[in-house]
């Protein structure tokens, strides 16, 4: 069994992303919503997972998932969403289809995340949000993969030297039969300044981007924005406008 596989089909990591508290998506939700130039504007979450975005947006019509997992899509289509199995490669949806594109604690799961960004730029309308959010394995306060501070720190500062666009692969943790902890089969190591510096280079335009990737108050919203400070925090939380 390979490592999609094992995780797609595992049960406790299903049972762990039907239990993740919808407090988690409420800036996510928040900018789907409020991006939306009309209501007639199609939204893609790219990994929808068990569906918590979906199921919390009102317009079924307008609103698309795709995921790895056969028996997550499965399940929502059979409650009525608009979700496609995906395994990787095109994405299934002709260029500029969407007004809003977004991935949610995904693009740390994917074999070539490089692509998967592409993707999701091409098939959004010129004037269209893109939103990433993923964890900053790079941060003081994430010690999943047990990197020292003296790595984090000469990993940030090498890439913001080099300007590196090249993102870095990590193992995935497979523990015991039944077993799963979050972040257990993130195979990216990704990071702000990284990420910042790929879509950079793709030409989209960074209107937004944080250290935290819920909402968490007025101050704590304010502090994650802060140069410096937002490469050092727990997440990496864009949104970009695709210009051209």
């Amino acid at each position: 069994m390979n490592i999609i596989e094992f995780f797609s089909n595992n049960q406790r990591y299903k049972n762990y992303q039907l239990d993740t508290d919808i407090d988690l998506y409420k800036m996510y939700l928040s900018d789907i919503i409020n991006l939306k130039s009309s209501n007639t504007d199609k939204f893609l979450d790219c990994g929808c997972g068990t569906g918590n975005v979906l199921r919390n947006l009102d317009d079924r019509e307008n609103n698309y998932g795709i995921d790895v997992s056969e028996f997550f899509i499965e399940e929502l289509k059979n409650d009525g969403y608009n979700v496609t199995n995906y395994e990787g490669g095109d994405l299934p949806y002709p260029g500029g289809f969407f007004g809003i594109v977004g991935s949610f604690t995904v693009l740390e799961h994917v074999e070539h995340p490089d692509f998967f960004i592409q993707e999701q730029i091409r098939v959004l309308k010129t004037g269209g949000y893109l939103i990433v959010a993923c964890p900053n394995f790079l941060s003081v306060f994430n010690n999943v993969r047990s990197y020292s501070l003296f790595f984090k720190f000469k990993s940030l500062f090498y890439q913001y030297i080099k300007k590196s666009t090249k993102f870095i692969k990590m193992d995935p943790i497979i523990r015991e039969a039944d077993e799963f902890l979050p972040d257990d089969d993130a195979i990216v190591l990704t990071n702000p300044i990284q990420l910042r510096n790929f879509l950079k280079k793709e030409n989209v335009l960074i209107v937004r981007y944080s250290g935290f990737m819920s909402k968490s108050g007025f101050v704590y919203d304010l502090f994650s924005r802060l140069p410096v400070i937002r490469h050092l925090l727990p997440s990496c939380y864009f949104v970009c406008r695709k210009v051209k």
